[in-house]
């Protein structure tokens, strides 16, 4: 399709997985949900290593098995990283409620002044 309009193929600036740094920012990008159709749509059309190229275009829906991969790395990573933020925000609640001792945690002092 691309020869017959005269365009031509390029990669996609940003989320690849060419080197280390842009890997792991497609990867947080797969987790926050932000995009990642698109990143899944470059991973099932793409061929293997080293097999595309200037001349060798990706090819639709050559690696369907990479929808499993991308879905699974939702799930699991997606559940990580909302565990890890309600226990850093249970936790710093309890630690907070722990220094009021008793008192209301979300009053600020003057307000705890006015209803006492």
């Amino acid at each position: 399709m691309c020869a017959c309009l005269q365009l031509t193929w390029t990669r996609p600036l940003y989320n690849n997985f060419d080197n280390i740094g842009t890997g792991i920012l497609t990867l947080v990008e797969i987790v926050t949900l932000e995009g990642w159709l698109d990143v899944m749509y470059n991973g099932v059309d793409a061929r293997g290593m080293d097999e595309q190229g200037l001349w060798l275009h990706p090819a639709r829906d050559s690696q369907p098995f990479m929808c499993l991969f991308f879905l699974l790395f939702i799930v699991v990573g997606s559940f990580f990283i909302w565990n890890l933020f309600v226990g850093v925000t249970i936790d710093k609640f309890n630690e907070m409620k722990d220094k009021q001792e008793g008192r209301s945690v979300f009053l600020t002092e003057e307000q705890r002044i006015w209803v006492s």
